[in-house]
């Protein structure tokens, strides 16, 4: 410390012991506030040199952050030396710009911080708490910190702590969407789960063959896994596979490998464009990934109670566990490892497969559509909460185990039965299970509460809240479209739009033109479109979609003969908004040329009524809902045929019921 205070500040003693106490006290307070290794050994002679005084970053996402480093750079472009040394006495010199101070780099990790952040849409609570108590910490030593610039070292630090609360602030009150929330358990969970899988191939085996791998990440172990079972054989690794051959032979290595090549599995850690990369990966005569849903359920089960026979009968030679686990005493921790398997097996189809569903609901639809799913999305989510205290529990079971029949007897110096684990993999072990479960801030415990974050933000009640925000939205668009100034930005040739008002219900319903003139007329009125009631519920309704649908006698008393359109009717025009759906099968056929067509029918409106289409009177009886004449353009759009609303173009709406 001493050689490196001399090298970067004047030769002057009491300099010197100056720049060694303020190094210390930054070193002690950064180290206590930052976790970040890059960050948090301000005192290298390596590292915080100065840096360019622009901003360095293009866009921003937080202007808070964005202000406080235009402060600091503002501050060290002005701060300058201006002294030299003779006999003792300090004199007036040419100004000159520091470059390795305790000061300059302090400055230096403010603007690597907040170079970094100050575009990250993602910054957490956590971050901008702890710059914020770093900088609060050093406002505490005024004295330690002498300025003879125009702006002092704390008149600049104050300001950045100003602004890093400001920035806190807007963090704790941001509210996030249940998307935001479903997209953080998904990534909880992936983290979890690849812990676990690592903790079970390591704590209680003898599998020494692991060693060898890298990582233990799921994405890794897919390399190692056999030609017949690997999810993705382009990525594959034929050392790794040599390697590991013997390993995933063992009756836990095939548990182990069985969960890896579930579908389930794939989707969860592949990311996006998953099936179409499935597609091409698996090749002939792979069972990867191929096999039917319903069989997969059956299957492993099946392959576990198996293993449970051999460890109840005493055949552990193939069983891939360590010596202490094979007496005839350790049949609880034998049990936790098997159980700790079934939940994780259960929970990789529940977050795979159903969560990740839901999750692309509230990508497409928002908290309005995870509140109108929440009475399938909760009850997963308790069961979600139920398998993963029960893992929780089997493996707590199972590291008490691991940690007196290996850790402890080790130490005590016991002999132990072989074959053991090696050093390698007890430490990567209990490295694995500290981030899953035992940690401070541990997988599992981060991903219960994140569940009950998004179920509580999911729940019904909410509805009211998130409604009259909508409204309150459209009702402000209302009044800014037909202001004046809207007018006089956007010029005469924008077209009058309709009051929003009239986008919700309407007393009639449009008439559809085809190419021939022909055209289908229904008299009956638009209805409602709140809450479907079972009583109502007829076999003209799609058995999941929202809208009401009308009883059986209520259509055969509209079942009458078309009459001609009146010059009234022909005037007047109305509005038809159509209820949006629950999403089950539409991001199933994203990619179809249909969906298009579809869309483009979700909203239109109607001028005037023509006669009706001889050659399709037959469905007037069924029409009773706007709903079924989409049906019917989506239909007609199939098979060639141009169907469209008279009186407006056809336009593209979404309505909140």
């Amino acid at each position: 410390m001493a050689s490196l205070v001399s090298a970067v500040m004047p030769s002057s003693g009491n300099w010197s012991s100056l720049a060694r106490s303020q190094l210390e006290v930054l070193q002690s307070l950064v180290k206590k506030h930052l976790e970040d290794p890059s960050l948090t050994d301000i005192a290298s002679a390596d590292d915080f040199s100065v840096t360019s005084t622009e901003r360095g970053i293009p866009r921003y996402e937080h202007s808070h952050l964005v202000a406080a480093l235009d402060v600091i750079l503002e501050y060290q472009r002005n701060r300058k030396t201006t002294y030299f040394t003779v006999l003792g006495t300090r004199a007036q010199t040419s100004m000159g710009t520091y470059r390795h101070d305790p000061r300059t780099r302090l400055i230096e990790l403010l603007k690597r911080w907040l170079r970094t952040h100050a575009a990250n849409p993602n910054i957490t609570e956590d971050e901008v708490r702890r710059m914020c108590g770093l900088c609060r910490d050093l406002l505490n030593y005024p004295n330690l910190f002498p300025s003879r610039n125009k702006t002092s070292f704390m008149h600049a630090l104050s300001e950045v702590y100003e602004h890093m609360e400001l920035q806190l602030r807007q963090v704790l009150e941001r509210d996030r969407t249940c998307a935001e929330l479903a997209a953080r358990c998904l990534s909880l969970s992936r983290n979890l789960i690849s812990d676990v899988v690592a903790f079970l191939l390591l704590a209680a085996t003898h599998l020494t063959q692991t060693d060898s791998l890298p990582s233990l990440e799921v994405v890794v172990l897919w390399q190692s896994l056999p030609a017949s079972r690997t999810p993705l054989p382009s990525r594959t690794d034929p050392q790794l596979q040599k390697v590991m051959q013997d390993a995933w032979q063992s009756m836990l290595g095939m548990l182990v490998s069985n969960l890896l090549s579930l579908r389930w599995t794939f989707h969860l850690f592949a990311g996006n464009g998953a099936e179409e990369e499935l597609a091409h990966a698996v090749p002939e005569g792979s069972t990867a990934l191929i096999e039917a849903p319903e069989s997969i359920p059956a299957g492993f089960p099946a392959q576990v109670r198996r293993v449970r026979e051999e460890f109840e009968s005493g055949h552990f030679k193939t069983s891939g566990l360590a010596g202490p686990f094979r007496e005839p005493t350790q049949q609880d921790a034998r049990e936790n490892l098997l159980v700790a398997v079934e939940s994780l097996f259960d929970l990789l189809y529940l977050i795979g497969e159903v969560l990740s569903q839901f999750h692309r609901i509230s990508d497409s639809l928002g908290d309005y559509g995870m509140i109108r799913v929440a009475l399938w999305l909760h009850p997963c989510l308790d069961c979600m909460v139920e398998k993963l205290q029960r893992l929780q529990s089997s493996l707590k079971g199972l590291n008490r185990a691991v940690d007196a029949e290996l850790v402890i007897a080790k130490a005590r110096g016991r002999s132990l039965k072989k074959p053991l684990p090696s050093e390698r993999m007890s430490a990567r072990g209990h490295a694995a299970i500290q981030r899953a479960l035992d940690g401070r801030d541990c997988h599992l415990a981060a991903l219960l509460q994140s569940l009950e974050e998004l179920k509580s933000h999911s729940s019904p009640e909410r509805l009211p809240h998130v409604v009259e925000g909508l409204g309150d939205a459209c009702s402000q668009l209302q009044n800014v479209l037909s202001s004046s100034h809207f007018r006089a930005r956007v010029g005469d040739a924008f077209p009058r739009l309709p009051p929003l008002a009239n986008m919700g219900r309407a007393s009639s319903r449009p008439a559809l033109r085809i190419e021939n003139g022909c055209a289908i007329e229904d008299e009956a009125p638009m209805g409602d479109y709140s809450e479907p009631e079972e009583e109502q519920a007829t076999s003209a309704c799609a058995p999941m979609h929202g809208p009401r649908c009308i009883p059986r006698s209520s259509a055969g008393e509209r079942a009458r003969s078309p009459q001609p359109a009146t010059s009234a009717g022909k005037d007047a025009s109305a509005a038809a908004a159509l209820s949006l759906p629950l999403p089950n099968r539409d991001r199933a056929r994203e990619d179809s040329p249909d969906k298009s067509a579809f869309q483009s029918c979700l909203f239109f409106a109607q001028a005037d009524r023509s006669f009706v289409c001889g050659r399709l009177s037959w469905l007037k009886q069924e029409m009773r809902r706007s709903w079924l004449c989409v049906t019917l353009i989506f239909w007609s759009k199939r098979r060639g045929l141009n169907w469209v609303p008279q009186g407006y173009k056809a336009r593209t709406f979404t309505a909140s019921r």
